[in-house]
């Protein structure tokens, strides 16, 4: 594929994740295009009388030619020489798309903490200009704030042996 069908395809997919998203958190969502994150939800939340706004960022990631067949997620750190990904981002939640039904999403400082994990780097991205380690999904899903996500509906007990 090429970037451009590439890029198209993953705007698709972020269209389904945000009908997805809507069911679990209600509220305003955005799509932006910026560098710090790729989705901005915007919640009113009432306590009683009083009226609390909430807003919540999610960065995308879409996974599903890659992680079925390596059973890793590419975790970037740099882009053509540039702090990316990971190193850049101001999202309060990292999503990882895995297959069209299953979604892992994950507080961003969570997977920030595999950084300091022994996980092999890697040159990837497109014409490999990205850097990366490569972090086993199993290693994602086991962490007790990821949420996975199946189909439509969320799995709490998300860990094998919960």
């Amino acid at each position: 594929m090429s970037f451009s069908s590439d890029l198209q395809a993953s705007n698709v997919q972020v269209q389904k994740l945000v009908e997805q998203f809507k069911e679990y958190f209600p509220g305003e969502i955005t799509i932006l295009d910026i560098k710090e994150y790729d989705i901005l939800l915007s919640q009113t939340i009432t306590y009683g009388s009083v009226q609390v706004n909430k807003e919540l960022s999610f960065e995308i990631k879409d996974e599903r030619r890659m992680s079925g067949k390596t059973g890793n997620h590419f975790l970037e750190i740099e882009s053509r020489g540039e702090p990316s990904g990971i190193s850049t981002t101001q999202s309060d939640y990292w999503v990882i798309q895995i297959t069209d039904d299953i979604i892992l999403t994950i507080p961003t400082k969570e997977m920030v903490r595999f950084l300091s994990k022994t996980y092999r780097t890697v040159s990837g991205g497109d014409m490999n200009t990205s850097k990366g380690i490569l972090v086993p999904i199993k290693d994602i899903i086991n962490n007790k704030q990821c949420l996975v996500f199946y189909g439509q509906k969320p799995n709490i007990k998300n860990t094998p042996n919960s």
